[in-house]
């Protein structure tokens, strides 16, 4: 896994080794890791969490484009 800036799309991904985005990281998380970016860390998927339309309430609820996604926990080893 790898954390990177792909040139056509202007959001942070998280990519498998084929180069393939597994994940886009919030603007929130984008702020957070783009000045980490020069520092070697290793990555690694240890979760999968299954969401559902139904246990989104809010704002949110009307924004969603699917009745169920997966988001990855990631753990992240810098330095």
């Amino acid at each position: 896994m790898d954390l990177l800036r792909h040139p056509d799309v202007r959001v942070l991904q998280l990519v498998n080794a084929t180069g393939s985005p597994v994940a886009s990281l919030s603007r929130e998380a984008q702020e957070r890791w783009t000045p980490r970016l020069d520092q070697p860390m290793s990555l690694q998927v240890i979760a999968m969490v299954q969401r559902q339309a139904s246990q989104v309430t809010g704002e949110y609820a009307d924004k969603l484009r699917t009745d169920r996604w997966e988001l990855p926990v990631v753990e992240v080893r810098v330095g």
